[in-house]
């Protein structure tokens, strides 16, 4: 299943966005092992809720432990390796929005 920028839950207060440069998997929490929701379209926007410290991964010539919390029209919530979005280490999202 692929997730489409429509997808996932319009931006309110406290939320952020972030892009991915590549295609990534969405899963029930911050580590490969967990389950995946789907995969993330490369070059698309979505709505990010915050991020977190989760499994390290290593991948595309990086290693990182961040991943995003990206927000769905439901309201739940999926994450994402902050190595596969656009920007810095946190996906361009600031210190402060750690989850």
């Amino acid at each position: 299943m692929s997730v489409r920028a429509g997808d996932v839950q319009p931006s309110a207060a406290g939320t952020y966005y972030a892009t991915t440069w590549a295609s990534v998997a969405n899963r029930t929490c911050a580590s490969t092992s967990c389950s995946s929701r789907g995969t993330l379209a490369a070059n698309t926007t979505y709505v990010i809720n915050c991020w977190v410290y989760g499994q390290t991964v290593t991948a595309e010539g990086y290693t990182n432990n961040v991943w995003l919390q990206v927000r769905w029209t439901d309201w739940s919530v999926g994450y994402s390796s902050a190595i596969y979005f656009k920007g810095d280490k946190y996906g361009n999202l600031p210190l402060s929005a750690q989850c």
